[in-house]
């Protein structure tokens, strides 16, 4: 890359030039990008478990039979469950290296095909409730 100003070939990758100290370019890092996506979609999915806690799950058992509730209920968890474990597979893209990043999605889509069933089956013993 040629600097701008002083006209120096730099690598590259270089951020700064090496000759007269020039800026070349911004280094873009999507590790914290994505990390940070991650987090707050953790912050947003705990809001998210608390609200439906706090406020529309004693809404529903005060306003339904249990059943109905019940079976709401679990479906509004399991669905907040799942979308949850699949913003998890984000995670492998900021791992540098390659063996490593597929060893995370292994892992990691291991994990959400676990919770899917889970979520999925809870859904199916909470619809099996006697009406």
């Amino acid at each position: 890359m040629k600097c701008p100003k002083c006209q120096h070939e730099s690598e590259n990758d270089a951020i700064f030039c090496s000759v007269c100290g020039f800026k070349l370019k911004e280094k873009f890092d999507k590790t914290n990008v994505l990390l940070l996506a991650w987090c707050v979609s953790l912050i947003f999915f705990m809001i998210l478990n608390v609200i439906v806690s706090y406020l529309i799950r004693p809404w529903l058992f005060a306003s339904y039979p249990m059943p109905t509730a019940a079976t709401t209920i679990s479906i509004i968890y399991a669905v907040i469950g799942i979308i949850q474990s699949l913003t998890h597979l984000v995670v492998p893209f900021a791992i540098p290296k390659i063996g490593y990043r597929i060893a995370a999605f292994i892992i990691v889509g291991i994990a959400v095909v676990i919770t899917i069933i889970s979520h999925i089956s809870s859904i199916i013993s909470t619809l099996s409730l006697p009406q």
